[in-house]
């Protein structure tokens, strides 16, 4: 076998299990190295690795994933995307309303929002996150009141709606709904997502 080709060995069984021996050329010796050294105590540098089963693990205390140096932002479908939609001078009365809104993609996302009331004196404000428009029936987040009498005419308000997680198996709109109890108000809304795994 030791003039045989390469293509004209045996297959070898896989996985492997690293206590195989090949040869390699060091210093100009050859000489034999396990295949569980090939990579031991280097660093590694591959465009994408894929792992079918497992986990990455950081055996080293105080290691872990580098961020970004930067203000890029990360692609659709990748951890840390970031979602988010404003709207401004948005009409809301004493009926639910739709602020502003935004489209997550299946995935583990956590969401939040904020509506800030101007112009005319209310009781109370609300905010909410539903999937459904114009509507706070089956809100899958928050209600959050500002409560007493907040503001008199050309007062402020604001409705706001901590980071919560939503769980999706399939592309969701989530609303930002906002009402007032009294006399309609000028709203300023502010909606975001951040997908974490």
């Amino acid at each position: 076998m030791s003039d045989s080709k390469i293509s004209a060995l045996p297959t070898a069984s896989t996985p492997l299990t690293g206590s195989e021996v090949v040869p390699l050329n060091q210093s100009g010796v050859t000489s034999k190295v396990l295949v569980s050294n090939l990579t031991a105590g280097r660093a590694v540098s591959a465009s994408q690795i894929t792992l079918s089963t497992g986990n990455v693990i950081f055996s080293t205390s105080g290691t872990g994933t580098q961020g970004t140096t930067t203000n890029d932002n990360a692609n659709a479908g990748v951890v840390g995307q970031y979602i988010d939609s404003s709207a401004l001078n948005v009409t809301v009365g004493t009926s639910a309303t739709t602020v502003t809104s935004i489209s997550l993609t299946a995935g583990d996302w956590d969401i939040s929002g904020c509506n800030y009331y101007s112009g005319t004196a209310n009781n109370y404000v609300i905010a909410c996150i539903s999937t459904t428009a114009n509507s706070t029936a089956g809100y899958v987040y928050g209600k959050t009141f500002v409560a007493g009498t907040i503001y008199p005419t050309g007062g402020v308000g604001v409705a706001t709606l901590p980071r919560s997680r939503v769980s999706i198996t399939s592309t969701t709109t989530y609303y930002l709904i906002g009402y007032v109890d009294l006399t309609s108000s000028t709203v300023n809304g502010y909606i975001s997502a951040r997908r974490m795994r």
